[in-house]
C-alpha cells in the first residue's frame, strides 16, 4: 500500500502514510515508512525546477517543432549554439539533503559552504558545434545589449573559424532581451550572420544545456578554492569536453524536437532506461504497444473544425479533403482504440518494475484544450492514452450542437451532416465498453464508481459562507474545498466530509434547528458588480492599447477575486441534507432550476444504490485526483477559466411571452418562473400568474427581461400551494411544487433579428408554448417622439402638464394613487414585471384619454399599473434628468467630498425644469412611502433605484456614453453596466436625503395644484 500511494501521489507526506495506516489497523513509525520507501527504490528529492509555458510558448515550440522535424543531422552540424550560464564555487546554491546522524549537521560533509563578500559565482559566455567546443569567456559586469554585440564581436567568428564551420554556418541564442534588441538584431544583419529562429521559453530544447551541466560537474569535482581558480578550472575543462559529448547533445535535440512534434507529449521518459538491459525489452514492448502515427496526435492537438455563427465552417479536415484527413484517420483512431486496453496495461507494468518510469509517467506536461490559458498542466500518462479514445465522443457532441444551431439554408448544413454520419458510425463499430473509462474511477480493486454531477456550490459553516465543490458519485456525495492552485498545477482539492447515499436524507430529526441564511446587502452585490464591469472594460481597453501584460496580469487578479466574492455571496436558496447520524449540511445556490436538479438525481440514485461505502482520507484524495485528471469535472465559474473565443452573452432586452401549457393528466393550479445567467450564476427574473385549476394553461403574459451577458433562458413551472401551515421541511421554503422544468439557449445569430420567434419548451411531459424576441442595447436606448401630439406616452412632460393645467401628469397621479391604495404591502412592487398585454391596454387608453381609464386600473393587476407608470417615464423623448444636465449628475456622484456633493447634486436638481422637478419631488416621496413598508413588501431603497435610476436619467442614444458600433473593443455590456450603476447611485442619493429644499416653500400646494 505505501509503494502504490507513494507511486500515485509522490507528495505523500510520512505523516500521511502513518494516519492511513493507522485507520487500516496497522501501527508503524515515520523511520519504518523511510526505511521501506528506501528498500523500494525510493528517496526524498527536490522536485525539478522547469520553465512555466504559457499557450503563446506552447504553439511556438510546437511550430518550430514542426519545421525542424525533418531537418537532415548535416544541417544541425553547422549551427553554432550558445548561451550564459552562471557557475557556483560550491556547486548548486539551493536546498539539498543529506542523511546524516543525530547531532552531526555541523560536521564538513554535511553543510554547504557559503560566502558573504568577494562573490561565490561567475558567470560565462560560451558556444560550441558538433565539432566541438568554442569559445568560453567570463562576464566580469552586468551584461547588457553592448557588452553582449562586443562578445559576439570578439569570440563567434574565431570560434567559426577554430571550429571549421562550412559555409553559411547558422548562430543559434535565446530571446534574452539583450539577444533580441533592436541593436543587435541589425549588428547581425549587418554581419550577415544567419540566426536560428528560437521559440521562447524552451531552455530544454538547447543541447548546450547538456555541456554546461558535463561543465558543472567537472568543476565540482576540481574543488576549486577561490573565484580565480574557480575560472581557470572553467576554461580547462571546457577545452576538455570531447567532441563525442557534442554529438550526444545534438541528439538529445532530436528526441526533444520529436517530444515537442508530438504535441509537447514528453516520450523521452521511453528513453530512460533503453541503455539497462533489465529494462530495454519492457520498455520497447511498452512504445510498440501504443505509438501510432504522428500525424494522427498533431490531428487531436489541432483539431481542424473551427465553427463561428460568423464565418463558415472548415470541414474538409474532417472529411477527407484536407491536410488534416480526419477521416481518413479513424482505421487509425480504432487500431489505437482496440489495443488501448493493452498500452494501459503494460504501462502499468513499467510503472511497478521501474519507479523513474512511474514518476515521470505521472507528471507528463501537455497543454489540454480545457486548460486555464495562463498555465501548463500535468497529466498522467493514462489520460493522455484515454484522450485519443475522447476525442471522437466530443467531437461528435459538438457536430451535434453545430447542427443544431446552423440553418437548413446555411451552405454548412450538408457537410455538418455527413460529417455528424462519419463520427456516429465510428462510434457505432466500437466497443461501448471502452466508453464509460471517462467518468469511471477506480480506488478499490473491482470497486468503481461514476461521477455524476458536481458544481461549485456555497455551504454554510457555523452560519459563515464557505465556497465548496460537491461531487454525486454513483454511491457518495463528496464535498471539498479547491485549493489554491501555483504554477501549473492542477486543481487540487481537500476533502471535508462525504455522505454514502445509503445514509443520506432530505428530512432531518424533528428537534434540528431552524436554518438561518446570513444576508448579503443588495447593495453590496451591485457594488461587486459594478467593480467586475469596471475591471471588465479596463482589462479590454488595455488589450486594445498592447499595454504590458503584467497590467493585464494585476487587472486579472482584481477581477478573480470580485467574481470570486460575488460568487461566494450571491447565492440565497437553501438545501439541506443529513446523515444517519442526524448531522445537516447547508448549501445555497442561486437557482431555483439548480437546486431541483440537484434533489432529483440524488433521490434517483438513491433507489439503485444498495451498498455503503466507506472511503479514507487517502482514497477521498485519489478519488478527486482521478476526477481532475480525467478531465470530468467544471471549473470554477469565473471568466479566467473562459475560452478568448466564448461568447460574451447578450446584453439588452428579451421579451418572452409565454401563451400556454399542454400535456397536464390533471387539473392544476400553475404557474411559471424564467431565469437567466448572468455575472456567472442564474437569478429568478419573472412570474406568471397562477392559472386556476385546469389542465390547458393560457396566460399569454408577456414579459421584458433585462440581459447581462446572458446564455440561456430557463422556465420552471410550479403547482401553487394554499395551504398557508403547510412547509416544506427539506429547507424551510414554502411548498410549491416544482411540476417541470427546460431551458433554451438565446444565440446571438438566431435573436438579431426582430421578429418573434416561437418555440415550445419540453419537460417532464409537459410543454410550454413560448415566444421570444430580443432587443439590443442601442436599440433600446432609443427614446422617440411620439407621432400622437395629443397623447401622453413620448410626448414631452411640459407639454403634457401644459395642456392638463397641472404641475405633475394625470398619468402619474393616477398609478401612484392606485398604487398606494392597494399595491404599497405587493411583494415586489416595480420589480416584478406586469403582463404586457395590460401595459399596452393602459397605454392605449391614457393616449386616448378614456373615461373609464380608472375603472380600468381598478380592475387590472397592479403590477401592471407600475409597469405603465414606469413604461411611461422610459418612453419620455427627454429624461425626467434631462440630457443636458445628465453628464454634470453622473459627474457630481463621483465627488470625494461628502458636503461639495451635496451642494452639487442639489444645485443641479433645483436647475430641472419646473414640471420635471417638481414631478420627481412627488415620485420621490412616494417611494420613499414604498420603501417604509421594505420588510413587507421586499423593496429597499436600493431596489427602488436600481429599478427607477436608468428610467428616470438614461440619456437618449445621441447622449449616451456606449459606442454606437457594438464591434468596438470596449465590450458592450460593460459600458452598459457602468452606466447603469452611476444611474442607480444618482437617484439612491436623493432617496437617501433626508430632507430636499424647493424653491417654493409650499411644497405639497406645488406637488398637488392644478393651476397653470
Amino acid at each position: 500500500m505505501i509503494t502504490r500511494t507513494v507511486s500515485k501521489n509522490p507528495r505523500t507526506t510520512r505523516g500521511d502514510l502513518v494516519n492511513d495506516l493507522q485507520r487500516a489497523g496497522t501501527k508503524v513509525t515515520k523511520a519504518t515508512i523511510s526505511n521501506t520507501l528506501r528498500r523500494q527504490g525510493f528517496k526524498s528529492c527536490s522536485a525539478r525546477r522547469v520553465p512555466l509555458l504559457k499557450p503563446v510558448h506552447v504553439q511556438a515550440r510546437l511550430k518550430f517543432a514542426r519545421e525542424h522535424l525533418d531537418d537532415p543531422e548535416e544541417d544541425w552540424e553547422n549551427v553554432i549554439w550558445s548561451d550564459e550560464t552562471k557557475i557556483e564555487r560550491f556547486g548548486k546554491t539551493k536546498t539539498r539533503r543529506v542523511w546524516r546522524r543525530k547531532n552531526a549537521e555541523l560536521h564538513p560533509k554535511n553543510t554547504i559552504p557559503t560566502v558573504k563578500h568577494g562573490g561565490g559565482n561567475i558567470m560565462l559566455w560560451g558556444c560550441f558545434s558538433a565539432k566541438g567546443p568554442g569559445r568560453l569567456i567570463r562576464v566580469k559586469e552586468r551584461m547588457n545589449g553592448a557588452m553582449y554585440r562586443e562578445i559576439l564581436s570578439d569570440n563567434l567568428l574565431p570560434s567559426a573559424r577554430a571550429l571549421k564551420m562550412k559555409r553559411g554556418w547558422v548562430f543559434q541564442h535565446d530571446n534574452d532581451p539583450k539577444h533580441t534588441a533592436r541593436a543587435t538584431k541589425e549588428w547581425l544583419r549587418k554581419k550577415h550572420f544567419k540566426v536560428l529562429e528560437w521559440p521562447s521559453q524552451s531552455p530544454d530544447l538547447n543541447p548546450i544545456e547538456n555541456l554546461r551541466r558535463e561543465l558543472k560537474v567537472r568543476v565540482a569535482q576540481r574543488q576549486p578554492q577561490n573565484i580565480t581558480a574557480l575560472e581557470e578550472i572553467c576554461m580547462e575543462e571546457w577545452a576538455k569536453i570531447p567532441a563525442t559529448s557534442n554529438c550526444h547533445a545534438l541528439n538529445g535535440l532530436h528526441c526533444a524536437t520529436d517530444c515537442v512534434a508530438q504535441g509537447e507529449l514528453i516520450v523521452l521518459l521511453f528513453a530512460v532506461e533503453m541503455d539497462r538491459s533489465a529494462g530495454r525489452q519492457r520498455l520497447v514492448e511498452f512504445y510498440s504497444a501504443i505509438q501510432f502515427p504522428k500525424r494522427a496526435f498533431i490531428a487531436y492537438v489541432t483539431p481542424t473544425i473551427n465553427y463561428s455563427p460568423r464565418h463558415s465552417v472548415s470541414l474538409a479536415g474532417f472529411q477527407g479533403n484536407g491536410p488534416g484527413c480526419e477521416a481518413s484517420q479513424l482505421g487509425v483512431y480504432r487500431a489505437f482504440v482496440d489495443n488501448y486496453e493493452l498500452a494501459v496495461e503494460t504501462a502499468e507494468k513499467c510503472c511497478q518494475a521501474n519507479t523513474q518510469f512511474a514518476e515521470i509517467s505521472e507528471n507528463l506536461k501537455v497543454r489540454s484544450p480545457k486548460d486555464s490559458k495562463d498555465q501548463t498542466a500535468k497529466n498522467s500518462l493514462e489520460a493522455l492514452l484515454y484522450k485519443p479514445v475522447d476525442r471522437v465522443t466530443r467531437s461528435t457532441l459538438v457536430l451535434h450542437d453545430l447542427l443544431k444551431h446552423t440553418p437548413t439554408s446555411h451552405p454548412d448544413h450538408p457537410l455538418l451532416q455527413d460529417a455528424l454520419r462519419i463520427s456516429q458510425n465510428f462510434l457505432s463499430s466500437i466497443n461501448e465498453e471502452s466508453t464509460p473509462r471517462r467518468q469511471s474511477m477506480t480506488v478499490k480493486k473491482g470497486e468503481n464508481r461514476q461521477l455524476l454531477r458536481d458544481s461549485f456550490v456555497v455551504e454554510l459553516v457555523e452560519g459563515a459562507r464557505k465556497l465548496r465543490h460537491v461531487f454525486l458519485f454513483s454511491d457518495l456525495l463528496l464535498c471539498a474545498k479547491l485549493k489554491k492552485q501555483i504554477g501549473g498545477k492542477n486543481q487540487q482539492y481537500d476533502s471535508k466530509w462525504y455522505i454514502p447515499l445509503t445514509e443520506l436524507t432530505f428530512q432531518g430529526p424533528e428537534e434540528a434547528e431552524p436554518l438561518t441564511i446570513p444576508q448579503v446587502p443588495d447593495e453590496e452585490l451591485d457594488a461587486m458588480r459594478v467593480k467586475i464591469s469596471h475591471l471588465r472594460s479596463e482589462i479590454q481597453r488595455e488589450k486594445r492599447a498592447n499595454k504590458g501584460s503584467k497590467v493585464i496580469d494585476r487587472l486579472r487578479k482584481k477581477l478573480f477575486e470580485q467574481e470570486s466574492m460575488l460568487l461566494l455571496m450571491a447565492p440565497s436558496l437553501p438545501i439541506r441534507v443529513y446523515n444517519k447520524n442526524g448531522k445537516s449540511y447547508s448549501f445555497l445556490i442561486s437557482s431555483d432550476y439548480e437546486r431541483a436538479e440537484w434533489r432529483e438525481i440524488m433521490k434517483e440514485q438513491q433507489k439503485k444504490c444498495l451498498k455503503t461505502s466507506s472511503l479514507t482520507s487517502m482514497e477521498l484524495q485519489m478519488l478527486t485526483s482521478s476526477c481532475v485528471k480525467l478531465q470530468t469535472v467544471h471549473h470554477i465559474p469565473l471568466s479566467i477559466n473562459k475560452e478568448e473565443d466564448e461568447s460574451p452573452g447578450l446584453h439588452g432586452f428579451l421579451n418572452v411571452i409565454v401563451h400556454s401549457a399542454s400535456g397536464l393528466k390533471q387539473s392544476l393550479n400553475l404557474y411559471c418562473t424564467m431565469e437567466v445567467d448572468s455575472f456567472g450564476f442564474f437569478s429568478n427574473k419573472a412570474k406568471t400568474r397562477v392559472y386556476r385549476y385546469t389542465t390547458e394553461p393560457k396566460w399569454n403574459e408577456e414579459f421584458e427581461i433585462d440581459l447581462e451577458g446572458s446564455q440561456t433562458l430557463r422556465l420552471l413551472c410550479y403547482e401553487k400551494c394554499y395551504n398557508k401551515t403547510k412547509q416544506n421541511k427539506e429547507d424551510g421554503e414554502s411548498s410549491d411544487r416544482i411540476m417541470g422544468k427546460g431551458q433554451i439557449q438565446l444565440d446571438p445569430a438566431s435573436l438579431q433579428g426582430k421578429d418573434w420567434q416561437r418555440t415550445v419548451i419540453p419537460m417532464n411531459g409537459i410543454e410550454v408554448k413560448l415566444s421570444i424576441k430580443f432587443t439590443t442595447r442601442e436599440f433600446s436606448l432609443q427614446r422617440m417622439p411620439s407621432r400622437k401630439p395629443m397623447g401622453v406616452f413620448g410626448v414631452k412632460i411640459s407639454t403634457v402638464t401644459k395642456r392638463e393645467r397641472s404641475k405633475v401628469p394625470y398619468i402619474v397621479r393616477q398609478c401612484l394613487e392606485e398604487i398606494e391604495r392597494r399595491g404599497m404591502e405587493e411583494v415586489g412592487i416595480y420589480r416584478v414585471s406586469g403582463v404586457a398585454t395590460d401595459i399596452q391596454a393602459l397605454k392605449t387608453a391614457f393616449d386616448t384619454n378614456h373615461k373609464d381609464v380608472s375603472v380600468m386600473m381598478s380592475e387590472m393587476d397592479v403590477n401592471a399599473i407600475a409597469g405603465t407608470l414606469k413604461l411611461y417615464f422610459r418612453e419620455l423623448p427627454e429624461p425626467l434628468f434631462t440630457d443636458d444636465l445628465y453628464p454634470n449628475f453622473a459627474g457630481g456622484i463621483n465627488l470625494s467630498d461628502s458636503v461639495a456633493k451635496e451642494s452639487c447634486m442639489l444645485n443641479l436638481l433645483l436647475s430641472l425644469p419646473e414640471p420635471n422637478l417638481v414631478t420627481f419631488l412627488f415620485l420621490l416621496d412616494h417611494m420613499k412611502r414604498v420603501a417604509d413598508k421594505e420588510s413587507i413588501n421586499k423593496m429597499s431603497l436600493h431596489n427602488l433605484a436600481t429599478v427607477f435610476g436608468p428610467t428616470l436619467l438614461r440619456p437618449s442614444e445621441k447622449d449616451s456614453k456606449i459606442p454606437a458600433n457594438p464591434t468596438q473593443p470596449i465590450s458592450m455590456g460593460d459600458s452598459w453596466s457602468l452606466e447603469v450603476m452611476a444611474q442607480v447611485q444618482v437617484l439612491l442619493y436623493f432617496l437617501q436625503l433626508e430632507t430636499i429644499p424647493t424653491p417654493d416653500s409650499k411644497r405639497q400646494s406645488i406637488l398637488f395644484s392644478t393651476e397653470v
